[in-house]
């Protein structure tokens, strides 16, 4: 024990022996080119216009941008609906003594007008938003409002968007080739098979394309989602989320993401139409294809691409997980049901279905020559 004891008392003296001195410790002066982006950073910031109004009773700047400002819009619309229903019902305007109350209301009335529980979720997170308080564990918290949705949930849950056969797809895309549109039609493949969501395949600039160097892990070409330089992180507050272009039968992909990286400065966006002009054409395109009774919509590519993939054993769930960057399993459930997919298929008619079965050789062929 006495050995023991002496063993550590030497260790701690040789420890404070080359321990530096207090002067070594302190931070070194910031260089003067640190302290010019810093002010240029700062003089920025200042310019926000919201800092006019500085009512110590109004949210901050950075209170406000906790979430998006697309974000931000949609709840001040639901918060003005419960606002105008309230009036309309003659309870006067909300406030942090009847809030629970008049939202369970709100909600009752709304599930009994035939509207479906997401309509409640959307409530909530504005409400939560407007009034932190009202956050789980907060002082005004909404004991009565939540009760309420856990029941419109059991009576009328959210619908979900069921998954388009990749036949379809390629259908689709072929069709938006054959109108002259082949960028338009390589983004549909391309967000099928990358997970994305409209938004994300939009913000793709070239830089975010990155080319395979040939050699051990890094043969096959990737996409950079929020690049940390960009400053905007994604849904989940994720920045640098990365994908790669993993599967063989999507080779064919390689020769579009060539072209893009070749033709354009690094900084310049991937594609040049909007996402409401993709949208619009996506839509005519599918109506043309005679597939409007799966309800196609641009939003369904970045749950089919998973479907196809657990369907023919390409990935787990697991790793379907990471490559969509959902948070939570019960977000990536939904794809063990490979069933709803080939349900999918038996919904259109025997002439339709034969042209679907054709179309991912005749899509891979055309966007090969891109």
């Amino acid at each position: 024990m006495s050995d023991w004891g002496g063993k550590l008392v030497r260790q701690r003296a040789a420890t404070s022996r080359t321990r530096p001195c207090a002067e070594k410790l302190e931070k070194r002066p910031p260089k003067p080119e640190d302290e010019c982006k810093r002010a240029e950073r700062a003089k920025k910031r200042r310019a926000d216009p919201r800092l006019v109004d500085r009512d110590p009773r109004r949210d901050t700047i950075l209170e406000m941008d906790s979430v998006r400002a697309t974000t931000r819009e949609a709840y001040l619309k639901m918060l003005a609906v419960l606002v105008a229903w309230c009036v309309e019902q003659g309870l006067g305007k909300p406030t942090a003594r009847n809030l629970d109350a008049l939202v369970a209301r709100w909600m009752e009335a709304d599930f009994l007008d035939g509207q479906q529980s997401a309509r409640g979720n959307k409530m909530i997170a504005a409400v939560r938003f407007a009034f932190p308080a009202a956050r789980r564990g907060g002082q005004l918290s909404l004991p009565r409002a939540a009760k309420a949705l856990k029941g419109w949930r059991l009576r009328a849950p959210t619908r979900t968007r069921l998954p388009l056969p990749w036949e379809v797809v390629a259908l689709i895309a072929a069709r938006l080739w054959e109108k002259g549109l082949p960028w338009m039609s390589f983004l549909t493949v391309l967000a099928f098979h990358c997970y994305l969501r409209p938004s994300e395949a939009h913000r793709l600039e070239v830089q975010d394309f990155v080319a395979p160097l040939g050699v051990g892990s890094h043969k096959r070409w990737c996409l950079v989602l929020f690049r940390f330089e960009g400053g905007l992180s994604s849904k989940t507050n994720e920045f640098d989320e990365t994908v790669r272009m993993d599967l063989a039968e999507f080779s064919f992909l390689e020769a579009g993401l060539a072209t893009i990286t070749r033709r354009s400065p690094m900084s310049a966006k991937a594609f040049v139409f909007t996402q409401i002009e993709f949208a619009k054409n996506f839509g005519a395109a599918a109506a043309n294809c005679e597939v409007e009774v799966l309800k196609p919509e641009p939003y369904q590519l970045r749950h089919s691409g998973p479907s196809y993939d657990r369907a023919l054993g390409k990935r787990t769930l697991a790793e379907i997980k990471l490559r969509g960057r959902w948070k939570s399993d019960s977000s990536v459930r939904r794809y063990e049901k490979a069933g709803r997919v080939t349900q999918q298929l038996h919904r259109l008619s025997a002439r339709v279905r034969a042209k679907t079965l054709n179309a991912p050789a005749l899509i891979a062929k055309r966007l090969a020559t891109l």
